[in-house]
């Protein structure tokens, strides 16, 4: 697998969004999303993936029955600042070591890979392997990383959207009011 894994932009038909993982510039997968993203129809190197999805974890059950899963450490995967990922018994955590930037790390705590919200990095969720991951992880195994990068990622842009946008709603009226009648100290 490529050093790099990324993601195309999402084309939208209708209720159907579609996305494409890339390694390198070679894609391996096919992600369709319907339902807001909860119904997901996966095809990854040519091998369809059963997919469910929801705020508290994400599992993918492969062909050959193995099952991915990623669960947050607050119960919730917005949020969470650790990301647990079980790959058919290989434990692996995403841990959030400052805003928006994310590490890989093995049980005994190797890195196998980094990624970022910042620069554009929810669009493409590029995830950053080192030299050595593919020792630690297999390609599918990766490309269900991969996933868990790009869900980490959104789910924390909305969480911040929501947060702004509550914010906005209650200081409205009070900036409202103080344009309007002056300050009242």
């Amino acid at each position: 697998m490529s050093t790099t894994t990324s993601w195309t932009p999402r084309t939208i038909e209708g209720s159907t969004q579609k996305l494409d993982l890339l390694a390198g510039e070679t894609t391996i997968g096919h992600f369709t999303e319907t339902d807001k993203g909860h119904t997901v129809e996966a095809v990854v190197y040519d091998q369809p993936w059963h997919v469910t999805r929801d705020d508290m974890a994400v599992t993918a059950t492969l062909q050959d029955g193995r099952t991915y899963a990623l669960t947050g450490d607050k119960g919730r995967i917005g949020g969470s600042k650790r990301l647990d990922v079980d790959l058919a018994g290989h434990a692996v955590a995403c841990i959030n070591e400052a805003k928006q930037d994310w590490v890989i790390e093995d049980t005994d705590g190797t890195k196998l890979g980094q990624f970022s919200g910042g620069n554009r990095g929810v669009r493409s969720s590029l995830v950053e392997w080192e030299d050595d991951a593919t020792e630690h992880l297999n390609r599918e195994e990766q490309a269900f990383l991969s996933y868990a990068a790009r869900i980490a990622l959104e789910s924390r842009l909305w969480r911040n959207t929501w947060i702004l946008t509550a914010s906005l709603l209650v200081l409205a009226p009070i900036i409202i009011l103080i344009y309007l009648y002056g300050p009242v100290f």
